[in-house]
Formats: C-alpha cells, structure tokens, sequence
C-alpha cells in the first residue's frame, strides 16, 4: 500500500509539474559550458542554515555531538547533519558521492545500480558541485568574524526552524523571519567595504518544511489548498523581494515529502509508519502553485532568471529506492529513540546507529551527508544547464 500511495505522489507530481523549458526556455546547446556562479547565497530553513542559530536565543540548534561526527575535524558547527549539507554541497570545490564512510571503508556498491539503466541516479555518472566551485563551505552571515573576502564568495542567513509563515518561526522559536533574513542580506551589502554583489551571484531560497508541519500542528483557519496558496504568494514575495536588492539568478527548492520524513511518519503515519499523505498533498499543492507562480515571474522579470528545484521527486526517489543506491534504510534516522528526534532531542546520549551513511536520514528531519550529496548531484545534474 505504501509502494503505491508513493507511486501516485510521484505521478501527480510529474504530471501537475511546471516543465523547466517552459518556464526558462531552452537550454545552451549541448557541448556549451555552464558559466560557474562567483557567490552563492543561501535563505531559508535548516537545510541550508550552516549554523546560524548558534547566534540567536533558539534551543533549535546543533552545535554539540552527535551532529558534524562526520563533519571536517568532527566538528558540531550547527549543522543539522553528521556532515555537510545541501549548501555547502552546491557551492563546494568537491562533491564526490564515493567519499569513504565514517569507518573509513568505500560505501556498499549498489546490486541494481549495477544492474539497471533506468533510474535517476544511476544513468550517467555522477556530476560534482564543483558545477559551481565556489567554496568548499558555506559560512553563516551572523559569525561576525568572517572577513570581506569571506563575504564575497557568499554566506548563508538561514535559520532552523525558519519559514514562509511568520507564525511558524514564532512556534519554532527562531527570529529570522523571511523579512528578517533580507533585512540581514541589505546589512550584508553594507559590510562588502564598497564592493558590489556580484551580478551571477546565484540566491537560493529554501523554506516550505517548516510551514507544512505548522499548519498540521498548530490551526490556522486555512484549508489545505489555502494555505498552499498562502505559502505559494510568501515564496512569491521573498523572490520579489531578493529581485528588488540586485538579484538576477535565483534558485527557489520546492516542498520535500514532508509527511515520509521519520518524526512524521511517528506522528502520523499510523501503526505501520507510512508517509503521513496529508501532509504530501499540502506540499503537492504548494509545489505545483509556486511553479506557475515562478512561470509568471520569469515572463515578466527583464533579465531575471528564476529556477525551481523539484526537490519532492528528488528525495522521494532516494527514499523509494534506497536499497539500490546502496543505503541500509530509507525511513528511519540514525539518530534518537524511535527515530523522533532533532535539534536537543539528538544529543551525545541519545542512541545513534553505528554507520550514518548507510540511513537516508540522520535525525528525524534532516538527511545525512551521503543523502545530501546524491540529492545535491541530481540537482546539479538536472539544473545547472539551465544557470
């Protein structure tokens, strides 16, 4: 039954999906190089907040064991991760999905990517975020410490728990309201000493998670489809906003399968644990809406150039498939009791599996490195083209 309620998300995602050409056009004809971006910022949630938090009275936070175990140096730099994340992935001089696990051993190669020429991520080899090579990590905007040059190449102003719903950064105790974080990015251009932000510059903006679980948590008087509607004229605004203060290359990531993440599927996913499906159709809906929304954006911003990741088919398909790409589970994380646990939940006593790379998911939110880097590199592999 599980098998098959994944199988209808998916065809009502490709099938409700904008197309990518016809919302950008077609893309440089093959053998052309995609020009390399000079700075890459990051807005949104923790998927892309490299440790932002640590400087805000939040208790969502992850700077302290077992987070970063897998990180240079072992370090726990408020990364919701054993390792890196998606940004520091997208912007790094390297991302190669053979990296050696934390046991120092080449992770299992996968029987049916051996065996099959059909799937997303097993068709051509993998591509590298060196796509992008731009730094090899991405640094949060509120450690004061960071140097001009540092600035430059780019920094990340989002903050865990953040999202499109003002109400949900209340409940998630975090202050970088969307409003807050362009705030932080025009403080940004002012620390440059003079220096302009640089015209491909490439924006990325991350929210949507947080907002899904808010509104199945807390009333907001809105239907699904109107609070899908409500995320959708948010996104619409932050790129308005971002598009007002200079930039011209923006990458907006759609909806995860929020309700197939582990705390969901503990919460509401039933005896059995399946995907919480309400929770998908919110984020269906939202997804399809921002894609027309984005569609209209890109036809009448001169100059601008809008993107929008599918990021609901990406992790669905590691999830779905997360046998043949060499991972042990798909649906549980590494970190907790249960699984049901993140941010002070995962701490140095909670009970931790022996090889995170081997699960999908570290804590009950958020991926591991090596789900990261997969998902980072079909992104790469579907998107850069058109950058």
């Amino acid at each position: 039954m599980a098998t098959v309620i994944i199988s209808y998300l998916l065809v009502l995602v490709l099938a409700g999906a904008v197309a990518v050409e016809a919302i950008l056009g077609a893309p440089p004809a093959p053998g052309t190089s995609a020009a390399k971006v000079p700075a890459v910022l990051a807005f949104g949630d923790s998927i892309v907040d490299t440790g932002n938090n640590n400087y805000l009275p939040t208790i969502i936070r992850s700077n302290f064991p077992p987070y970063g175990r897998d990180f240079p140096g072992g370090k726990a730099t408020g990364r919701f991760s054993d390792g890196k994340i998606s940004i520091d992935l997208l912007g790094g001089a390297k991302n190669d999905i053979s990296k050696k696990r934390s046991d120092g051993k080449p992770p299992p190669p996968s029987v049916g990517a051996q065996r099959s020429q059909d799937w997303a991520f097993t068709r051509q080899p993998p591509l590298r975020a060196s796509a992008l090579g731009v730094k090899e990590m991405v640094p949060p905007y509120l450690n004061k410490s960071l140097s001009t040059e540092e600035l430059k190449t780019g920094v990340s102003f989002a903050s865990a728990g953040s999202g499109y719903d003002n109400a949900t950064c209340r409940t998630m105790m975090t202050p970088l309201t969307v409003e807050r974080q362009l705030q932080l990015f025009d403080e940004y251009k002012a620390r440059l000493a003079g220096a302009a932000v640089p015209d491909r510059a490439l924006y990325l903006l991350c929210w949507g998670t947080n907002d899904v679980i808010q509104h199945f948590t807390v009333s907001d008087g809105m239907t699904e489809p109107e609070y899908a509607d409500f995320m959708a004229a948010r996104a619409v605004a932050a790129v308005r906003g971002l598009v007002a203060r200079g930039a011209r290359l923006l990458v907006v990531v759609g909806a995860p399968p929020v309700g197939c993440v582990p705390a969901q599927r503990i919460i509401a996913g039933g005896v059995r644990r399946q995907c919480a499906t309400p929770r998908n159709q919110v984020a269906l809906l939202y997804n399809r809406k921002l894609g027309q929304e984005i569609g209209r954006l890109n036809a009448k911003l001169a100059g601008v150039k809008i993107v929008l990741v599918d990021l609901y088919n990406i992790l669905a398909d590691v999830m779905h498939r997360y046998q043949a790409l060499g991972f042990k589970n798909g649906k549980d994380a590494c970190c907790g009791y249960i699984g049901l646990a993140a941010s002070v939940l995962c701490n140095f006593a909670s009970p931790l599996c022996n090889d995170p790379p081997q699960y999908v998911f570290f804590d009950s939110y958020h991926p591991t490195e090596r789900a990261y880097k997969l998902m980072v590199d079909e992104v790469i592999k579907r998107y850069l083209r058109f950058l």
